[in-house]
């Protein structure tokens, strides 16, 4: 007789599992309707945890919105009051102003190199090299020739479970 799914699915009691599951205690799967049964959990699971990841993903971009808003608000605040400043040294004919809430001041900016013609520069001599390793290089070298270079080891971790349940909601 074949079971029914509210036979099948077990039951998961998240307060028993505190320290995490216990894979010595897995479920007995006595058939493919059995092993199907669990993919439907998975896929419901995921499908939960893809809803979870949205929510936090909205919550986060309203919240950034509105700290760069805030943000923005006070920067431009700031940029004002520092203009005034600025306009007060300009009509003082002053340089620095040491108060007792701060200082202002102009401070000489380090010369910079802003790049108007790449190749020209290149052709130049004007260029880095950096070295690294190519490790996809190495690995074609090994599969086509067996041998592994000298530097280096060939390592092959092992084969990891792969479950791939087909995603539902609940409701369907």
């Amino acid at each position: 007789m074949e079971s029914t799914y509210s036979e099948v699915i077990p039951f998961y009691d998240e307060n028993e599992q505190q320290n995490g599951i216990n894979f010595e205690e897995a479920i007995p799967i006595g058939s493919d309707f059995e092993a199907d049964v669990l993919l439907i959990q998975i896929g419901q699971l995921e499908v939960e945890r893809q809803r979870i990841d949205d929510l936090f993903q909205q919550e986060t971009d309203h919240i950034k919105g509105w700290r760069d808003e805030e943000i923005t608000k006070l920067d431009k605040k700031r940029s004002w009051l520092s203009y005034t400043l600025e306009v007060f040294l300009l009509q003082t004919e002053k340089d620095r102003l040491n108060l007792p809430h701060g200082s202002v001041s102009y401070r000489k900016q380090p010369f910079h190199v802003e790049v108007l013609d790449e190749n020209k520069l290149i052709s130049e001599g004007f260029v880095r090299n950096k070295a690294s390793v190519n490790k996809k290089s190495i690995l074609q070298h090994f599969k086509s020739t067996g041998e592994i270079p000298d530097g280096c080891e060939i390592e092959r971790p092992d084969n990891k479970l792969f479950v791939k349940p087909i995603l539902t909601n609940k409701g369907e």
